[in-house]
């Protein structure tokens, strides 16, 4: 974690409980490093929620999470 230079989003899906389950671990590492995270848990999505032309696609969670994403690059990106 030290050594990560850029702002970083992590879009979550909801029903992915082993993932999900290392969060709090992540979150407290980058907080320590005082660096800058964020990260959106969409209810409902399964892994790979994202992933067009898989069997998870779920097009209201991705939607959502691109969306997210061009925010932040603009705030963090466009705006640095």
């Amino acid at each position: 974690m030290p050594k990560i230079q850029a702002a970083v989003l992590a879009h979550y899906s909801g029903n992915d409980s082993r993932i999900n389950a290392g969060i709090p671990a992540i979150e407290a590492a980058m907080k320590q490093n005082n660096k800058i995270f964020e990260y959106v848990i969409y209810p409902g999505a399964n892994h790979a929620f994202n992933h067009d032309t898989g069997a998870n696609y779920n097009a209201q969670a991705a939607q959502e999470a691109w969306n997210k994403t061009l925010a932040w690059f603009e705030q963090y990106v466009r705006g640095a």
